[in-house]
Formats: structure tokens, sequence, C-alpha cells
């Protein structure tokens, strides 16, 4: 969520930062995980994910 710089020379560039607003990340996580627990779109998404064989996200 915390975009950083790796500019370089007349590059300009930015790339997200694992480490960067955990608040923010974890907000984005309990969210995620609430979608796929309750009736949602998300629930869909996630179920129709699983059944073409990918893995549990966590």
């Amino acid at each position: 969520m915390a975009p950083i710089d790796v500019s370089s020379g007349d590059v300009q560039r930015h790339r997200l930062s694992r480490a960067g607003d955990r608040q923010r990340n974890y907000a984005l996580h309990v969210m995620a995980i609430t979608q796929t627990q309750r009736l949602s779109p998300g629930k869909d998404y996630y179920q129709r994910k699983r059944a073409a064989g990918r893995t549990r996200v966590y």
C-alpha cells in the first residue's frame, strides 16, 4: 500500500512496499478474509478459484 521510490537516472518508478503501512495492510487483509467467509461476491470468486485448483490464501 505504501509506494516507495525505485527510480534510477531518468527513469521514475515506484513499487509497493510490503513493509509499508502495516495498519492499512492489516485492514485490507481482514476485509479480504471477511469477504471469503460471508455470503458475498468475494466468496463466490474465492470458491470459483478453489474449484479451479488454486490453493488456500490463509
